[in-house]
């Protein structure tokens, strides 16, 4: 992003896009011209022209997309910082600003990218901007969804629910005050989320997925497996390392436990700050975020997700979707009080 005067521009290239066109431009031409003194007239020459192409064709498909709040007026520029084609639009025209997952794949690897496109009423998309990376094209639609007073939508996760371009600066307690009632509480019921609620926090617990049940099918599995395997080989084995009998056994014992042992994980809601804390194998490990901070609580086809401008932590995979709803309705509940 840069500013020109009142006037916001945002590079609809990426940046590596427009150094891999700059690259092959500057080198093609070079060589070109190298060739042409040393061979002016050899067909060959036009076999080197392909690489200037490449670095044209590469800068041809940019452009800048510039905002006049003064004017209430944008504009959309085609081509090596816009030097080719133009189309301006009026504030009015504008729906909604989104940012969406755009899967590249080539037959070596497949890398992810985040337009983020202007929705216009009339159903035509423009793109505005793109990055690699999602945080940062969600700064970028935030900040053109603020310059365009649009509602900004979110089309990664969930379904996309708007934003209004005068509320993106506020944190999610903010929103959730600023509504004026109150939130409804998930009427599903599960046993594995457990709120308990002390003076000044809220901590959720949430136990793990089919421990009890797993563990015991698979021990009686291990151990009639055992059983079978002493029968016809351990004996053997037992009878020429006799101090081999103990560790065995506790392989046997242990290895659902080790085998079935999932993350739990635990919410932690004060006034200031929201922790979660995940046990994996006993061991704790926690991150943590300030409530000013949070900007959103969203629900992904497999987790939760809080977020802040710079930040983003996924949790409650363990769950089921409705589990995870009716996690989300109590946190978001108890974010508000």
């Amino acid at each position: 992003m840069m500013r020109i005067g009142r006037k916001v521009t945002f590079q609809r290239l990426r940046t590596s896009t427009l150094i891999f066109g700059l690259s092959f431009l500057a080198i093609g031409s070079a060589v070109s011209a190298l060739f042409m003194c040393s061979k002016p007239f050899d067909p060959e020459f036009y076999i080197v022209l392909i690489f200037p192409g490449i670095g044209i064709i590469a800068l041809l498909s940019g452009g800048q997309f510039t905002i006049d709040p003064a004017r209430s007026r944008f504009s959309v520029r085609y081509g090596i910082w816009g030097l080719f084609r133009q189309a301006t639009y009026d504030f009015s025209q504008v729906k909604s600003v989104q940012v969406v997952k755009k899967i590249i794949k080539t037959s070596k690897s497949t890398t992810l990218e985040y337009p983020v496109n202007v929705v216009l009423s009339g159903g035509e998309t423009l793109l505005a901007a793109q990055k690699n990376n999602f945080l940062k094209s969600r700064r970028i639609g935030e900040q053109i969804s603020k310059l365009l007073k649009a509602d900004y939508r979110d089309k990664i996760t969930g379904k996309g629910e708007a934003r209004k371009s005068n509320e993106l600066d506020m944190s999610l307690r903010q929103r959730l005050n600023s509504q004026g009632e109150a939130l409804p509480i998930a009427t599903d019921s599960t046993r594995r989320v457990r709120a308990e609620h002390r003076s000044g926090e809220v901590i959720f617990h949430l136990s793990e997925r089919g421990f009890a049940a797993d563990f015991l099918s698979e021990l009686l599995t291990i151990l009639g497996f055992g059983i079978i395997f002493s029968a016809f080989v351990g004996y053997y084995i037992m009878k020429r390392f006799p101090e081999l009998f103990w560790p065995m056994t506790l392989i046997l014992i242990l290895g659902p436990l080790i085998k079935h042992a999932k993350e739990s994980q635990k919410i932690k809601l004060t006034r200031d700050e929201l922790s979660i804390q995940r046990y994996l194998m006993g061991l704790p490990r926690t991150q943590k975020l300030k409530i000013e901070d949070i900007e959103e609580l969203a629900q992904s086809e497999d987790a939760l997700i809080l977020r802040t401008d710079y930040k983003e932590i996924k949790f409650a995979e363990i769950l089921t979707a409705e589990e995870r709803k009716t996690l989300r309705a109590m946190i978001l509940t108890a974010l508000k009080g």
